[in-house]
């Protein structure tokens, strides 16, 4: 497996209509939004699309309609996690029949299982699909994995290129980029908070739930990282920083969700009934929200 991830890639939400079922014309608008500010691919089914919500045949018809959107224009990374390995290699089938770049392989959600169980199951799923996988390890949503697990699977299980991380530690960050050295596989960062850091540990990219709703700003910090303008890359840090500080307020991916409402893509309701400190919260952040997109402007240009 050759394949190179580098970039921005935009993890998107789901949007659906007043009833709750999928949206497929806010999809293909969603998919032209990110791709048309720069971003380097998208990624469909992770934590930021609330996978869990919809069944297999919904999370198919999310894969055929962004995949036929996307017409080849960026890579389309689908992640596929689910409870068993029946409905991931389903998930996976599908995926290669649509045309998609590679595969994001979370561990299986709700029950907890050992290290032993999590890395049989990576083996047999990388073993069983034709796509290329990345790890995605999503300790907020599923079973953590252990760094050594990581790094054993990246260096010597069958079809592997990469590694999404959304645990969170930095400290993983400097020791997986240390393995590349031995195998160059791509690492990306999922928590966004970490994309500078990451970046300059030697980390390639990230697949960012943000960049769904503000793919300029990270575009423009992986930009001026890559260009030698830390100083630059820093302050884009600082103002998604600020950004994540205010979207952090509501339950993930909420406010991401509310955002686009603001940016003129309306994603529909929200999966739960609101309590009042809630609706006050979202209130506050379509008030706040256009002003910093106002006040950071200059910053949300490629």
């Amino acid at each position: 497996m050759t394949l190179k991830l580098t970039g921005i890639f935009a993890a998107l939400v789901t949007p659906v209509d007043e009833d709750g079922a999928l949206s497929p014309e806010i999809l293909e608008e969603l998919v032209d939004f990110v791709v048309g500010r720069g971003v380097a691919g998208i990624c469909l089914g992770g934590a930021t699309s609330e996978y869990v919500h919809f069944d297999l045949a919904d999370r198919k018809r999310i894969i055929t309609t962004a995949a036929k959107r996307v017409q080849g224009r960026v890579p389309v990374l689908s992640a596929i996690g689910a409870s068993t390995l029946a409905r991931v290699l389903d998930l996976a089938r599908h995926s290669a029949d649509m045309g998609c770049s590679a595969l994001l392989v979370p561990t299986p959600h709700f029950y907890h299982y050992e290290e032993r169980d999590l890395e049989t199951f990576f083996r047999k799923v990388f073993s069983s699909v034709s796509l290329p996988c990345l790890i995605y390890d999503l300790p907020g949503f599923t079973n953590p994995l252990e760094v050594d697990t990581v790094q054993r699977l990246l260096l010597t299980a069958q079809n592997v290129i990469g590694l999404k991380d959304s645990s969170g530690v930095t400290r993983y960050q400097a020791r997986l980029a240390m393995a590349k050295e031995q195998s160059d596989f791509s690492l990306l960062v999922g928590d966004d908070h970490l994309l500078y850091s990451g970046l300059a540990a030697g980390w390639d990219g990230a697949v960012s739930g943000i960049a769904c709703l503000c793919p300029e700003l990270l575009v423009r910090l992986h930009k001026e990282f890559r260009n030698g303008d830390r100083n630059a890359a820093k302050q884009c840090q600082t103002i998604l920083d600020e950004l994540i500080g205010e979207t952090s307020k509501l339950p993930f991916p909420w406010s991401i969700r509310v955002g686009l409402g603001v940016r003129g893509i309306p994603t529909g309701p929200l999966p739960l009934p609101l309590a009042p400190v809630r609706k006050q919260q979202i209130i506050q952040f379509r008030e706040w929200f256009p002003g910093w997109l106002e006040r950071n402007a200059a910053m949300l240009t490629r």
